[in-house]
């Protein structure tokens, strides 16, 4: 089920170091950057996945590191108070959940306790599936990319079966009517 999805065209979205890593993994960067004018990470985003990520050995850390370093992702320093609800997350996804409430903006979220706190919190928030959906609704890609990128996105996410059949579904829908 898609909950708390809302059509609302933000300029900016906040991301979570899950949700980064993912759109590293599936090369969805630039997709993101079509539908957000702006992508925003925190300090502690960056330690988690950068910092540690390099430490590692994950490439994805040096494309994120280029990437920030190219102005394409930008790294915002935050130093807010973390609420004691959202203490069992890591830093950098409480500090996105805070910071998308703060701007009034929408946070790009893919882990369900993060999604299910920033529910909790008021907070929008959309996830890498979305970003597919939302690409496909504005004809930023077509539907048959929208299929590959799916595919890609399962594989490397593992999505559930039936969220998996759910996006497919509705991107033949949206398919359908666009026609």
């Amino acid at each position: 089920m898609f909950i708390n999805y809302q059509n609302d065209y933000c300029n900016m979205a906040k991301i979570d170091s899950c949700t980064l890593i993912y759109l590293t993994k599936t090369d969805l960067l630039a997709l993101a950057r079509k539908v957000y004018s702006e992508l925003r990470i925190t300090n502690s985003v960056y330690e988690e996945v950068v910092t540690k990520g390099k430490k590692g050995g994950h490439a994805d850390a040096y494309v994120i590191e280029s990437e920030i370093e190219k102005k394409k992702i930008k790294l915002i320093h935050s130093d807010i108070e973390i609420p004691t609800r959202l203490v069992s997350l890591q830093k950098g996804d409480a500090e996105t959940i805070v910071e998308a409430k703060n701007e009034n903006t929408i946070a790009l979220l893919d882990d369900i306790k993060s999604k299910i706190l920033a529910e909790n919190m008021g907070v929008k928030y959309t996830s890498i599936d979305l970003v597919l959906i939302e690409s496909l609704l504005r004809g930023i890609i077509n539907y048959d990319d929208f299929e590959k990128l799916a595919s890609r996105v399962n594989k490397i996410c593992g999505m559930r079966p039936d969220r998996y059949a759910e996006l497919l579904y509705l991107g033949k829908i949206i398919h359908e009517v666009k026609k």
